[in-house]
């Protein structure tokens, strides 16, 4: 097996009340794709790394092969969130039930014009 490369740690931003969507590939330490076809991926994000309560991220698998992956929040759990610096991680869970960290950083969450998104709904 592969070892995984773990990305360190990314900072992204999330716009309150729009849908959060980003794109990773996932390399071993040759920066080398991973094969994604025998793992699964969880992910999250919350106030403080020990907070109880979090925000579930989406995660779809784009491409086995070529290790990609999407994360997403859709716009109506987005438009309930404060603004303000957040944690997130996600971790791939191989098929022996060995948990890999891959992903962590901040999520910096910034409040629009109006977080009622159904304003832009036609």
């Amino acid at each position: 097996m592969a070892r995984i490369n773990m990305i360190t740690f990314t900072e992204l931003l999330l716009y309150a009340g729009t849908t959060f969507c980003q794109t990773f590939t996932i390399t071993d330490t040759n920066n080398i794709a991973i094969n994604l076809s025998n793992y699964d991926i969880f992910g999250r994000m919350a106030k403080s790394q020990y907070s109880e309560n979090y925000i579930p991220l989406t995660i779809e698998i784009v491409n086995y092969s070529e290790g990609i992956i999407k994360v997403s929040v859709e716009s109506n759990i987005t438009a309930d969130i404060f603004p303000g610096r957040y944690n997130f991680e996600i971790v791939i869970v191989d098929s022996y039930g060995s948990v890999t960290k891959i992903i962590s950083g901040v999520i910096d969450v910034i409040a629009g014009i109006s977080v009622n998104n159904t304003k832009y709904v036609t």
